[in-house]
């Protein structure tokens, strides 16, 4: 009896403490057990690392900042560009100009060349631009290739920009040819009304000649008339009068003419203001499709190639902080691992 309360006492006893307590207690006494394993390797992890990292080549950052040559811009001020960023970011990214950038620096004398290139291409958000960055241990040879690469871009897109100045120089000739035109015409309708003034001067003379003319006959026929009326006096009275009415005719007829110039005049000159008008449109027309001429543009260097004041490579607190938090991890395990070893030679 005595004996089966001792087995529970001892059962009881053994399920007070959890095997998961006792263990937690185990490692914290092996962990201080080998604290100073612990904190001397990690320290030399450290201090490893720290030296590591400084005699890691100081690797610079070089960016450039390019954007899209404006083809045209409209009246709401939005601008068209003679290419979308995401496709020249894709013909960067190609490798296109790799070879011909390492090419142009591949010579005698030139160090420390590397194989390729491998740039950063990234679009800004809500931007038209274009960063292009570098990584390099040399600043001054990054800022070579970055400007190389502008000017392959530019030489890029130069055939692609002289096309649409082509189209619109087209345009502008065709309107010259318009101007040409009209001003002939212009010129044409100007002597019209010029030959028009004339002919109304001329016609106003002659009728000033011809109402002397019929004054002078009127005074004629009256002496007539006052003499002595005979066969012969009538005669001439009648012949005055026939003459007065043809010349009274024909005043008339110089005078319907005359209206009909000074008509034909206001028409010519509704037409000449017409072609001013057109001409204004045309030059006008031309202004625009020069200015829009002078808009287009090739890849714009938004920002010239330029170096990180700071190295950005290596990131020394980075792997001396990643070195420490591994060296702890190491070492623990290590310590475990030796306390392992000590408990069985022990045993």
């Amino acid at each position: 009896m005595t004996q089966t309360a001792n087995q529970s006492e001892s059962v009881r006893n053994q399920t007070d403490y959890p095997e998961d307590e006792i263990e937690l207690i185990d490692f914290l006494g092996v962990i201080w057990k080998w604290k100073y394993l612990i904190i001397g390797g990690t320290l030399v992890c450290a201090l490893a690392a720290m030296v590591i990292s400084s005699i890691m080549p100081k690797i610079y950052r070089i960016e450039t900042v390019i954007r899209p040559g404006i083809l045209s811009i409209e009246k709401e001020g939005e601008k068209n560009y003679i290419d979308t960023p995401e496709n020249i970011k894709a013909l960067i990214e190609t490798g296109i100009f790799d070879n011909e950038i390492l090419n142009s620096f591949g010579k005698p004398g030139m160090d420390n060349i590397p194989k390729e290139l491998k740039l950063k291409i990234t679009l800004p958000l809500n931007s038209s631009t274009i960063k292009v960055g570098y990584e390099s241990p040399v600043i001054e040879q990054g800022i070579l290739f970055l400007d190389l690469l502008g000017r392959l871009l530019t030489d890029e897109y130069r055939n692609l920009v002289k096309y649409y100045q082509v189209e619109i120089d087209r345009d502008i000739n065709i309107k010259k040819s318009e101007i040409d035109n009209i001003a002939s015409i212009k010129q044409s309708n100007e002597s019209s009304i010029k030959n028009i003034e004339k002919r109304i001067v001329e016609l106003e003379s002659e009728i000033i000649i011809i109402n002397e003319n019929t004054a002078a006959l009127n005074k004629e026929r009256n002496k007539f008339l006052l003499q002595e009326k005979d066969k012969s006096s009538i005669l001439s009275a009648i012949l005055f009068s026939n003459t007065i009415q043809q010349n009274l005719q024909l005043a008339n007829d110089f005078k319907d003419e005359i209206n009909t110039l000074r008509l034909n005049r206001e028409t010519v000159r509704q037409k000449i203001s017409m072609l001013k008008s057109e001409l204004q449109r045309t030059l006008s027309e031309i202004d625009s499709l020069e200015f829009k001429k002078n808009s287009i543009q090739n890849i714009q260097i938004m920002q010239k190639p330029y170096g990180s004041k700071y190295p950005v490579k290596p990131k020394k607190i980075k792997i001396v902080v990643l070195a420490f938090c591994s060296g702890i991890f190491l070492m623990v395990l290590l310590s475990f691992f030796l306390e392992f070893i000590s408990k069985n030679k022990v045993n």
